[in-house]
């Protein structure tokens, strides 16, 4: 790892790799939860960035940014459930240049942060940024729930490498 950018924890002074901090969902849970016949029912598809089940629930992949003490952004890969319009503003608006000048959209997070917070993660409201060339981001506001909180504060590079270890699981 010679050469490699590494960040100091402050709660226990170990230095830690940026390349071992991000972790991320292949898709939402609710894909997860079907069985093999269902994922390839008419009306159900997924790829890397967009998921729709049973042509009634709309699914888009993003990140929720978690800004770390050193300065630097830890990003968790997440599923939103949006509207079936929304979804299509997103779908429309991939590509497009100006997509970070559109309104905030509103969903809900599609994904359970396994072993993380006493209160789960699935479902919890969120509004969904446009950004140009990369994928969108999810801020959560009013929820109450820790992951709200650590949004608006900083985590120690310690705590993006718990988050990074949650990868292990069948859901990385």
């Amino acid at each position: 790892m010679s050469g490699e950018p590494m960040r100091l924890c402050s709660c226990c002074g170990e230095l830690v790799p940026l390349s071992e901090l991000e972790y991320s969902f292949a898709y939402p849970d609710a894909y997860y939860a079907l069985d093999e016949a269902a994922r390839f029912a008419p009306g159900t598809r997924c790829n890397d960035n967009f998921c729709v089940i049973g042509e009634r629930r709309w699914f888009v992949r993003g990140v929720i940014p978690l800004p770390m003490e050193s300065g630097d952004m830890y990003r968790i890969g997440a599923w939103a459930e949006l509207s079936a319009d929304d979804w299509r503003t997103v779908w429309d608006s991939w590509d497009e240049r100006g997509s970070d000048l559109l309104p905030p959209l509103v969903g809900t997070l599609a994904n359970h942060i396994p072993s993380t917070y006493e209160a789960s993660t699935l479902g919890l409201n969120l509004t969904l940024r446009l950004h140009d060339q990369t994928r969108p981001s999810f801020h959560f506001a009013g929820t109450g729930h820790p992951l709200e909180r650590e949004q608006l504060q900083e985590i120690t590079p310690h705590r993006a490498r718990y988050f990074t270890g949650l990868g292990s699981g069948d859901k990385a």
